[in-house]
């Protein structure tokens, strides 16, 4: 499978998992979904003989009670002895499910890593279709979102912002000193298959469940400063009233009574501070709870690199971490939610309990609302980082490119498609510089043209997202990418194919006036409009693009286009596809060669199959 040796490091795996056999990552996913396997098995076992366990003891309690209400052998205590015993059962039972939970969800985690190391990923994973922008210069064109997409190979986030954070770094390709802190981080995150496992299952118990925007928007609700005698009050009423019981008999009853409706009152004054938003954060305590469990797991994985303790330095707030803070808040939620008790309620007004409890929720904003941000942008990054590295992980034979300022460049070897199985990938270089800057590739319908391109592509943005990429070597510098592999026409809007790809060309040399160089990647360059202006027109862009210090890649069908001027001044280079009559069918190698295609036998196919040419 794999011809990179690895050792896990830290995260505690080794001492977790006592396998010692594994020697590829397939290996250890492997031998990690037989080991939840069994403990799914030996937790069903367990959860039959407590449950036999439970129905035995409460069929002996009933008849334990019915000899007692008949005969009296023994004192009615006696029948503590099984309800003690069944609220141990029931305790060991949770237990039990708990577990089995966790190791069915594991189960099902590292069969999902199996199947992405077979190619089978296809359909299985997050599509992220709602992070597909509406315009972008290459989302749509190089598969970032979508079945069978970048994203979807990616993704191992579950939560919004997890997912919110990969999504940005597929469309925003970051500068070199980010990447080359991504590459840190991947690397070291790379083994820490651990680490990713519980990452990934903790944040599933909050996928879906979790909504930021409601947190930030109550979080910078800040709290109005209490009035003074507000808060004299809130505290001298309960404090008088209580002194007053011992009296009770003695004038003390009025005190208590006095007291009692003083406290209605001023929790009637103060009933809007606690607003919807308020009650919006404590029907979601159970979330923050497990949100604070996530964090909590960021925070307590050792870390070397700057950019992890940089993350890691996002969840404190003067030496206290964000998920203790947080914890702290779901107290405050709790002892707030027992005002709802009956049993309470009257111990609660007399207490002022809503009237302190909210001064303590709202001082909870004041000091740590602002960070709520912070912990979120830390908490997606962990799980962006956490996607690449199991992707390095899972890829042991991907380097990582080298990245380096200067003028445009973009050199390597053996590129292959990143989303295509490895079975059916054909690798080919690609040699682009200021004194080569642009390939012009020739060669029939599915031949491979325009999977070369977004082989280009696709291998630039994983360079530039910080993660490996599939190739043998990759030197590049920083590029923006623009792109016209699958630009279509609009009914809605009433544009053709033709006008639609002269806009994304537009937005392509508008690219050109920022301070990095543009890529591009032009699939049948104006292949909607006739053979004469098509050719001008070409020309015309594609001096365009490289007068403003672009490097890039065409395709064609049209071979007229080959004998443009700039191939004569050595601008643009010749390159193709071939393909050859295998019988009545077209077959193809798929592997780049210089020159021009020499031929083509689309006439010959369609002569094969009977059509009058």
């Amino acid at each position: 499978m794999s011809r990179r040796s690895f050792a896990l490091r830290g995260d505690h795996d080794a001492q977790c998992f006592p396998m010692t056999t594994q020697n590829t990552p397939l290996d250890l996913y492997t031998e990690r979904q037989a080991y939840y396997t069994a403990q799914v098995a030996r937790a069903d076992q367990q959860d039959e003989r407590i449950s036999n366990l439970r129905l035995g003891l409460f069929l002996l309690g009933l008849a334990q009670a019915a000899i007692l209400w008949y005969w009296h052998p023994v004192s009615w205590w006696t029948l503590l002895v099984p309800v003690l015993v069944f609220v141990v059962l029931v305790v060991l039972h949770s237990r039990v499910l708990r577990t089995r939970a966790r190791a069915a969800n594991a189960v099902d985690w590292y069969h999902q890593g199996v199947n992405r190391i077979h190619d089978r990923w296809v359909g299985t994973g997050n599509q992220g279709e709602d992070w597909q922008p509406a315009i972008h210069p290459y989302a749509y064109d190089l598969d970032c979102f979508g079945h069978g997409s970048l994203f979807e190979l990616l993704c191992l986030a579950r939560t919004r912002v997890g997912e919110s954070r990969l999504a940005h770094w597929l469309l925003n390709p970051a500068d070199l000193d980010e990447v080359h802190a991504r590459q840190a981080a991947v690397e070291e995150w790379r083994d820490k298959v651990t680490f990713r496992e519980d990452l990934s299952l903790l944040g599933g118990a909050v996928q879906g469940k979790l909504h930021p925007g409601v947190l930030l928007q109550w979080a910078d609700n800040a709290a109005k400063q209490w009035p003074g005698w507000m808060i004299l009050l809130s505290w001298g009423s309960p404090v008088l009233a209580l002194g007053a019981i011992p009296f009770w008999n003695h004038g003390g009853m009025t005190v208590v009574l006095a007291c009692f409706i003083l406290n209605i009152t001023i929790m009637g004054i103060n009933r809007k501070r606690f607003t919807a938003s308020d009650y919006q954060a404590d029907r979601m305590r159970h979330e923050l709870a497990i949100l604070a469990v996530v964090l909590k797991r960021i925070e307590a994985e050792p870390v070397q690199c700057e950019k992890l303790k940089c993350i890691q330095a996002k969840l404190k707030v003067n030496s206290i971490e964000a998920s203790t803070s947080i914890n702290k808040l779901d107290q405050l939620m709790r002892l707030l939610d027992l005002q709802r008790n009956q049993f309470f309620a009257l111990v609660a007004i007399l207490l002022v309990w809503e009237v302190h409890l909210t001064r303590r929720i709202d001082a909870w904003r004041v000091n740590y609302g602002p960070h709520l941000a912070d912990w979120f942008e830390a908490l997606g990054e962990a799980e962006a980082l956490a996607s690449l590295s199991a992707y390095a992980f899972e890829h042991p034979d991907d380097p990582f490119p080298m990245l380096e300022a200067g003028e445009p460049v973009l050199a390597g070897t053996a590129l292959g498609h990143p989303l295509v199985p490895e079975k059916d990938c054909v690798r080919n270089e690609i040699h682009l510089n200021r004194n080569e800057p642009a390939l012009l590739v020739s060669g029939s319908n599915m031949s491979g043209k325009s999977t070369y391109l977004r082989t280009i592509g696709i291998n630039v943005l994983l360079a530039q997202m910080g993660a490996p990429v599939r190739a043998k070597e990759l030197r590049l510098s920083p590029l923006a990418i623009g792109a016209t592999l699958r630009v279509q026409d609009s009914l809605q809007d009433g544009a053709s194919r033709f006008y639609a790809e002269i806009q994304r060309f537009k937005t392509i040399l508008d690219l050109c006036d920022g301070a990095t160089p543009v890529l591009f990647l032009a699939d049948e360059i104006l292949h909607g409009t006739n053979s004469h202006d098509r050719v001008e027109g070409a020309t015309g862009l594609i001096h365009a693009l490289l007068d403003r210090g672009a490097i890039g890649l065409v395709t064609t069908h049209d071979l007229t286009l080959t004998q443009m001027d700039a191939v004569e001044t050595g601008r643009v280079r010749n390159v193709h596809f071939k393909d050859h009559l295998d019988g009545d069918k077209l077959a193809f190698d798929y592997t780049l060669r210089d020159g021009v295609v020499a031929h083509s036998n689309a006439l010959q196919l369609m002569r094969s199959i009977g059509l009058p040419v």
